[in-house]
């Protein structure tokens, strides 16, 4: 991982960047860098997608689909509750 100083005016801006390394399929050595804003430990194991042909160039960092649905499914869930609190005026019930 490394960080600039991006400041631009009045801003104090850092930008963090994290490199990661693999070995392809075909045993070919490959780094990138990735400029997001998650945080990693040195040694941190992630999923890579990249095209077989050409893996230094197309390497990227795989977003994980599980936690996306996952955080769509409890905030789905939460609305759902306050929609529904709302709906039989909850505080109103609970205190008659």
């Amino acid at each position: 991982m490394y960080e600039r100083d991006t400041a631009t005016g009045s801003s104090n801006d850092r930008r963090t960047w994290h490199v990661f390394a693999f070995s392809a399929q075909n045993g070919e050595w490959v780094e990138f860098q990735d400029g997001g804003n998650k945080r990693f430990i040195e040694g941190a194991r992630v999923t890579v997608r990249y095209d077989p042909a050409d893996p230094k160039r197309t390497a990227t960092l795989a977003g994980s689909s599980r936690g996306v649905l996952a955080e769509g499914a409890v905030g789905l869930a939460l609305m759902g509750l306050v929609l529904v609190m709302f709906l039989t005026d909850f505080p109103e019930n609970l205190f008659s």
